[in-house]
């Protein structure tokens, strides 16, 4: 009945009015009515203030219907363990859509556990794209597992769906090691983070005490020159507007290659050691996601 309301009230008219404006108009003044003429104008003015009164009333009216599609601002999560389950969760918190993925049970369960909306299934198999519903709202993907043809793989295929410049991959492993072990680089997407630490580093960190919060940046601050200012003792990882704009919904991911400024009121979600809190930053200690965002999420939990 939603849809029937919609359409009801926002279906387009102007098209009949116009063409029924032009026949009467000529058989009057056919009829001796010169000033029949006026009518065809008035008849397009009131289309045209139809057509803006309509186009600025959908939006609201969707949303108030609950027909309005999520903003494609999400990020599915490749690969559900220590640290990418603590980065979901913070960005649900944070009112932000969030959906996991893992062919590990066990990984899952412990998302499960945390109350974090998952799906067991293969990035490489076509059940995500075929629910419309569990990827709703998603708009990028960051594949955070330790196996890095994996990961290009997820990025390569998704880059069709999400666009090149939205797909992410934590630096390969091999890079560090061997360069010449990496996958190539047509099939790979955009680096997270830091071009210095691999899904192993950022694991081993994290393992020993190392922890991933929300902070409200307070005056502007370069991530990058803070990253390298703390010798990569901080990893900022995700750039946010503020979380009380309803107006922005934008979700950017960190980059090497992209000297991101942090404005004030923005939130930052990074990792770093418990002893730090490093300038311009306050932490949003306190995050409490909204009752309804929370229910959503639940229901789109799926582990067969």
């Amino acid at each position: 009945w939603r849809e029937k309301v919609f359409l009801g009230m926002m279906a387009p008219r102007g098209i009949v009015a116009a063409a029924v404006a032009s026949i009467t108009a000529l058989l009057l003044m056919e009829s001796g009515y010169p000033s029949a003429e006026q009518l065809i104008p008035i008849s397009f003015s009131v289309i045209f203030g139809t057509i803006l009164f309509y186009g600025l009333l959908a939006p609201p009216v969707a949303r108030l219907l609950k027909l309005s599609r999520p903003s494609d601002s999400g990020l599915l999560i490749v690969g559900a363990h220590t640290w990418t389950l603590r980065l979901a969760e913070l960005l649900m918190k944070l009112n932000r859509k969030v959906l996991l993925t893992d062919i590990n049970r066990n990984n899952l369960y412990r998302a499960l556990q945390s109350g974090l909306p998952c799906v067991f299934t293969s990035i490489f198999s076509d059940r995500l794209f075929n629910e419309e519903e569990e990827i709703a709202g998603i708009g990028r993907l960051l594949a955070a597992t330790p196996n890095d043809e994996v990961n290009s793989l997820a990025t390569f295929r998704f880059s069709e769906i999400f666009g090149p410049q939205n797909v992410f991959q934590v630096m390969p492993e091999a890079t560090i090691q061997s360069p010449l072990r990496i996958s190539p680089r047509e099939i790979r997407g955009r680096i997270a983070f830091s071009n210095r630490i691999s899904c192993y580093g950022i694991s081993d960190r994290f393992t020993k005490g190392s922890e991933i919060k929300a902070f409200r940046v307070t005056k502007p601050v370069s991530l990058r020159m803070l990253h390298d200012r703390h010798e990569g003792k901080v990893l900022p990882m995700l750039l946010l507007p503020d979380n009380d704009d309803q107006a922005g919904e934008d979700l950017h991911v960190v980059t090497p290659g992209t000297p991101a400024v942090a404005e004030p009121g923005q939130i930052v979600v990074m990792m770093l050691d418990p002893s730090l809190l490093p300038p311009a930053f306050e932490e949003l200690s306190e995050i409490q996601p909204e009752e309804e965002t929370h229910e959503e999420n639940n229901e789109q939990t799926i582990l067969p």
